[in-house]
């Protein structure tokens, strides 16, 4: 059986999940994903998933991502699911929720400080100012 996923023990096999399409940031070792939400009931309130690929052939330790917000918003982060990514994968998540005071007027705007140590290196920080986000979710 070829394929991407796994078996799940009753021959179907699992989809590996698929990295989304906003990109936040990337360079040759990672990149991040948003995947974005809206609180139930709460046109101002923003779920974004930022999801962590390793591009490389080996792992990653001390990854984390630090966000500041525009005065008019108000961020809270919640925890990573870790801080480590292995060589070639995609299994880091973290979560923030964003309430834009001045939602229809102003958009998202976010500035990441991306930090990871690649296996055998240094470690590296990257910071990145996202702007024109999505807004039709």
């Amino acid at each position: 059986m070829g394929g991407s996923g796994g078996n799940d023990g009753f021959g179907s096999m699992q989809a590996t999940p698929s990295f989304p399409a906003y990109l936040a940031f990337e360079n040759s070792s990672i990149a991040i994903g948003f995947e974005f939400s809206r609180e139930m009931g709460s046109a101002n309130t923003h779920i974004i998933t930022a999801h962590f690929k390793n591009k490389t052939l080996t792992g990653m330790s001390a990854v984390s991502m630090q966000v500041a917000a525009q005065k008019y918003m108000s961020l809270k982060m919640k925890p990573a699911s870790g801080t480590s990514i292995g060589a070639s994968s995609q299994d880091l998540t973290q979560q923030m929720v964003i309430v834009n005071s001045a939602e229809g007027q102003k958009p998202l705007s976010l500035k990441l400080k991306i930090n990871y140590t690649p296996d055998g290196s240094s470690p590296q920080s990257e910071i990145k100012v996202v702007n024109n986000m999505p807004t039709n979710y």
